[in-house]
């Protein structure tokens, strides 16, 4: 629970250039205040496995979480009921970046079903928890623009409402919204509870807030204001 953007990507064309696409994406993310960006990786589906994650043999890096992000997940008909299941791409890649303390990380990737051209691929970042929401916020919508930018962004959700909108304000009543909301379901729950069992959610140790003042100063210094318009 929290909020969070979530998106998806397409793009058809050579192994090569589905490469150069995410260097591309690599290349400006480094010019951004990011925590974190690590190089353009495969990520090899004949080597990694659920199984061995569980072990503890996996990759023992952020390879394991993006190779759980990018499985492909379907769907079928069985007996009249829907049965989900996950198959494993032909090929992956994935670049990695990371906005800041507390923010999940924002894993890109491109994946290929079957010997053909079409990559495709989608996740989510959750931005709630960051010390410094809207930095962070606003890096993940700075890095979609580019994907859209470059050609591989199919959509995005953003449940600041910040992507199709590019208003602060807006975003800044969202988060605090969603804050308290999840300040009163925890408090709740603490009610709830029997005695001598303790509930801690996120929110405890870092209640998100916004203030206009925050919003403000980020308008005046045009600090991570994406260039380009949705």
């Amino acid at each position: 629970m929290g909020l969070t953007v979530h998106y998806k990507f397409k793009f058809q064309g050579t192994e090569a250039e589905a490469v150069q696409k995410l260097k591309k994406i690599e290349k400006s993310a480094r010019k951004l205040p990011f925590k974190e960006v690590n190089e353009v990786a495969e990520l090899d589906y004949n080597f990694w496995s659920l199984e061995k994650y569980h072990e503890g043999k996996g990759y023992g890096d952020w390879r394991d979480w993006a190779c759980i992000q990018y499985e492909i997940h379907k769907q079928k008909k069985e007996n009249g009921r829907s049965i989900f299941f996950t198959e494993k791409p032909v090929k992956a890649y994935c670049l990695h970046l990371w906005p800041g303390e507390g923010c999940e990380p924002m894993n890109i990737g491109l994946v290929r079903e079957k010997e053909n051209k079409v990559w495709e691929g989608g996740s989510f970042c959750k931005t709630q928890y960051a010390k410094e929401f809207l930095k962070c916020h606003l890096l993940v919508i700075r890095v979609l623009d580019e994907c859209k930018r470059i050609g591989i962004l199919k959509d995005v959700f953003d449940e600041g409402r910040y992507w199709e909108t590019r208003d602060l304000n807006k975003l800044a009543r969202e988060i605090n919204g969603m804050t308290v909301m999840i300040q009163k379901l925890s408090s709740a729950l603490k009610k709830e509870i029997p005695f001598g069992v303790k509930i801690k959610s996120a929110v405890d140790e870092n209640p998100t807030h916004v203030t206009k003042f925050e919003v403000e100063s980020l308008k005046k210094l045009g600090l991570f204001i994406p260039n380009v318009q949705n």
